[in-house]
């Protein structure tokens, strides 16, 4: 049953404007501490399949000059709210109430997609998605 769930969030949030595939790595690793090349080529073998020119490092942890070499490739997207829906200690609604305070024109927010971010993504994105149209805000593509 949970690939009808998540094809029906999927559904609902490109209705409201998501673009759900941009290259977050194959491994999801952290860039601090990781050779560049190493790291580099980690984000092309996911980039050979998402095809997307657009990156977001796992953790927000990128070094200079990993970011260097990676936006002769990608444009690196960062976030500005983060759900926290990772979080097993976080109910759903919690996770809403780590998004809805911040919403503003340009806000980038992460959710994530996982099995183990479902209970609370299913939750709290509703809730964010209803909070949005009710600022009378737009969801909108990054097209780079």
């Amino acid at each position: 049953s949970s690939p009808n769930h998540f094809e029906r969030l999927l559904m609902v949030a490109l209705d409201y404007g998501f673009r759900m595939a941009g290259n977050h790595s194959y491994s999801h690793v952290k860039g601090w501490g990781m050779k560049t090349g190493d790291y580099v080529r980690d984000i092309d073998i996911a980039g050979d399949t998402i095809k997307s020119n657009l990156f977001r490092p796992p953790y927000a942890r990128i070094g200079p000059n990993q970011g260097r070499v990676l936006n002769e490739r990608y444009h690196t997207i960062m976030w500005n709210i983060i759900s926290r829906d990772y979080n097993r200690n976080l109910s759903g609604d919690a996770c809403a109430r780590n998004v809805i305070p911040h919403l503003e024109p340009g806000a980038i927010i992460v959710f994530h997609d996982s099995i183990k971010c479902a209970q609370n993504l299913f939750i709290a994105l509703p809730q964010v998605l209803e909070a949005i149209k009710e600022k009378g805000l737009l969801c909108k593509r990054i097209e780079l």
